[in-house]
């Protein structure tokens, strides 16, 4: 089943910068819908911390030991 969709000329453009070979504007949508974003740097969304040397120096120790912590349902109880 199909439906028409009225796109402005600035959406075709974007679709047509995304497009792939064989790929119709159906695929697009659908890949582009359920991609994952791109990961960012913690660094990009601490926010007031960021330039802070010390906030950042005690993110890089979490997530530097991170692995060490025991999850939940290690835990013996």
């Amino acid at each position: 089943m199909s439906k028409n969709v009225a796109l402005s000329n600035d959406a075709v453009d974007i679709l047509e910068r995304l497009k792939r070979p064989g790929e119709s504007y159906s695929d697009i949508v659908k890949r582009v819908a359920v991609e994952k974003p791109a990961r960012s740097n913690w660094r990009d969304s601490i926010g007031a911390f960021k330039g802070d040397k010390v906030a950042e120096r005690a993110f890089d120790i979490v997530l530097n030991n991170r692995h060490t912590v025991k999850k939940r349902k290690d835990l013996i109880w």
